[in-house]
């Protein structure tokens, strides 16, 4: 027998508001993905004798992440769902334009020094503006948008994550490759060119594709205060919150330049007050904690297995080994979440992840660490190749290359290092749902921007620790202060454990529309001659009440 796939199930399939919101997922993260790769590219073909401008542009996302990933997550909270989407959208990608733009002319005509160093901070500024831009989308999309789609669902909600996570993975392995690839049988013109061109198509698509999310899911059109359904557990608090800021606002008017800085400032306070006395901060500090790690595949850890004798191929085999790892993580997930739990699996996958991370300490104490042999014996060193001009020559030379290859210490680490991410994105899998099913609808995008604030201040410290500990021969103090770290996180989470176990309950803030009371329907639909839904308007009202709320979507 034949078989005949159901066209209309599959076609149902694509067009449900899963699938749509995975596909714009994968469309932002193969772009961000991209332009995260080529931007480094870019800086360092400025200037190959230098590195100064990477790491310029390294510090400053750090910082304005810290500092305006608060604010913003703010402005997603008071500002309609689909403004904010068209607002991030447009901005990201047009920045991303500009950068490339910048570059293109950097590379291609001939500029006074003045007007050099002027585009290269244009190039920076703009690269930064597109990461801000970037993470007020993901805190929009992650926090909030797959929240009301998997329409409070738990295990709707734990699927859509897991599907994310496996984009981010997929797009983090194939999308530097691709763009890489690129360049290298063309040029750095044709890939500017080509991310120019990606952006254009990628923000139509993605426009096309939230709109038509939007108007399947008619949730998304209302927006909650933090005492509508109950959500707050301190209603008095929350309006006291609102009264101030509405007095700053007025006050900001009034004042100027200067209260608006003091205001900005106020709003950083209240949301790192906001987040730290959500039930699940702790869960939040201890992901937090995990940043502050040179045990991952970032530039810092690369150069050290490169200078222990591991080969740029096995690199890469390695990277893909931890993204197969990391995989499997969002499947185990999967499976231990309805069966024990979503705090006991967290406990669960930070126990995975230091079980695989003590191959890590192991290869501190074993032959071949920085801890054994802090020297590095270099074969072009005249010490090591020119012994003397005996027959015995050969050999002193031979010895000085086995010395340069992989040693059981690095071994040890390269398999800690890819086993342990399974467990890492188990644990992230599992504090995302935490505060996506904990934290009230009226405050997700704060405390989802005070999170990635957190998470930054972390990851400068670990830069900070490797500018003060630059060789590779202290390396090993390095890996001993991530496992610190991480044990300290996993402290962290226990006293989050107990609490639940022992202490206050978890408030539920994922909730339905019937929960709510509140009772939608499509009024009237209009749309072209190929029968494409060109604008939609929903009636929205509270049951009970006479008042109905008419929602227009329009798409363009």
């Amino acid at each position: 027998m034949t078989f005949i796939p159901d066209i209309k199930k599959i076609k149902t399939f694509l067009a449900s508001p899963t699938s749509l919101i995975c596909f714009g997922h994968f469309l932002s993260s193969w772009g961000d993905r991209m332009w995260v790769f080529v931007v480094g590219l870019f800086l360092v073909r400025l200037d190959l004798t230098s590195l100064l401008l990477t790491a310029i542009y390294g510090l400053t996302l750090a910082i304005t992440a810290i500092v305006f990933a608060p604010v913003f997550g703010n402005w997603v909270d008071s500002h309609p769902r689909l403004h904010v989407i068209k607002i991030t959208l447009a901005s990201q990608n047009l920045l991303v334009i500009a950068s490339a733009g910048v570059y293109l002319v950097l590379i291609e005509v001939k500029l006074s020094e003045t007007l050099n160093i002027v585009l290269q901070i244009v190039l920076i500024s703009t690269g930064t503006l597109a990461n801000l831009a970037s993470i007020t989308h993901k805190i929009a999309v992650t926090r909030d948008w797959i929240v009301i789609i998997a329409l409070g669902s738990n295990s709707a909600l734990a699927d859509l994550n897991a599907k994310m996570r496996r984009i981010d993975l997929l797009c983090a392995i194939l999308a530097p490759i691709a763009v890489g690839q690129l360049i290298e049988f063309s040029s750095m013109l044709i890939g500017a060119l080509f991310i120019a061109g990606w952006n254009v198509v990628s923000f139509i698509l993605e426009y096309i594709i939230f709109v038509k999310v939007y108007v399947k899911v008619p949730r998304l059109a209302i927006k909650l205060k933090s005492t509508d359904g109950e959500q707050s557990t301190n209603t008095d608090e929350v309006n006291q919150k609102e009264n101030e800021n509405t007095e700053s606002r007025k006050n900001v008017q009034s004042t100027g330049y200067l209260q608006r800085i003091l205001s900005a400032l106020l709003l950083l306070k209240r949301g790192w007050s906001t987040f730290m006395r959500q039930d699940v901060a702790r869960a939040g500090v201890s992901l937090a904690l995990l940043y502050l790690t040179v045990l991952g595949f970032n530039v810092v850890t690369t150069g050290y297995i490169y200078a222990r004798g591991i080969t740029e191929g096995f690199v890469s085999l390695a990277r893909a080994g931890g993204a197969v790892f990391g995989f499997l993580g969002t499947y185990i997930f999967q499976l231990l979440r309805p069966r024990i739990g979503l705090v006991k699996t967290g406990l669960i996958s930070l126990l995975m992840q230091i079980s695989a991370l003590m191959f890590c300490l192991a290869s501190v104490f074993t032959p071949g660490s920085s801890f054994y042999e802090p020297t590095i014996p270099d074969v072009n060193n005249t010490n090591c190749s020119l012994l003397n001009v005996s027959a015995a020559t050969n050999e002193n030379i031979l010895n000085c290359n086995r010395l340069l290859g992989p040693s059981i210490s690095i071994i040890l680490f390269m398999i800690g290092l890819v086993t342990s991410r399974a467990g890492l994105w188990m644990y992230d899998l599992s504090t995302t749902q935490l505060f996506q099913e904990h934290v009230v609808e009226a405050e997700r995008g704060i405390v989802g921007g005070v999170q990635d604030a957190f998470n930054n201040i972390l990851d400068l410290i670990q830069f900070i620790l490797v500018l003060i500990l630059p060789g590779i021969q202290t390396f090993w103090i390095l890996i001993l202060v991530s496992i610190s770290f991480i044990v300290l996180s996993l402290s962290t989470y226990i006293t989050f454990v107990i609490k639940v176990k022992f202490g206050a309950t978890l408030n539920a803030c994922v909730v339905n529309d019937s929960d709510l009371g509140i009772e939608t329907k499509e009024a009237s639909v209009t749309g072209n001659q190929d029968g494409n839904v060109s604008s939609t308007i929903i009636d929205v009202r509270k049951r009970g009440s006479k008042d109905i709320v008419k929602v227009k979507i329009t798409t363009v």
